[in-house]
């Protein structure tokens, strides 16, 4: 889980701060050409992605109203037993989640600053 987590800080740092990186990437995954479209949704999105994603208790909120319409037992389900932001605190805790404030190298464990994550989309792009 604490990987999966690095992974996805790392992905988040990129994207936020690699933009010609990132273009790159939404275009070949999106099958979008249109550079006006992809910056547009860059922005939009930018803008709405968490440095840090913590579980959002409005966001199980909705799930357990949504679940509690079909389902009485889920009506009477407390939220917030459902979120656990364990593993994200622990990596802010150890500060290997240093990326949220710029030091990239911190959360890939070996230092690589985001060539993992590079080194799949290029080998990604090949298989195509």
């Amino acid at each position: 889980m604490l990987n999966f987590l690095r992974a996805y800080l790392e992905a988040i740092k990129i994207f936020k701060t690699e933009p010609e990186y990132t273009l790159k990437a939404l275009s070949q995954f999106s099958k979008v050409n249109d550079q006006g479209l992809l910056k547009e949704a860059y922005e939009y999105n930018r803008a709405r992605i968490p440095d840090v994603p913590y579980p959002s208790l409005v966001a199980m909120q909705a799930v357990v109203d949504t679940l509690g319409e079909s389902d009485p037992k889920a009506a009477k389900a407390d939220a917030k037993k459902f979120i656990n932001d364990r593993f994200l605190k622990s990596l802010r805790k150890k500060d290997s989640c240093r990326s949220c404030s710029g030091d990239r190298k911190a959360v890939v464990p070996n230092g690589s600053s985001g060539e993992l994550l590079r080194q799949t989309w290029n080998l990604t792009r090949k298989s195509s």
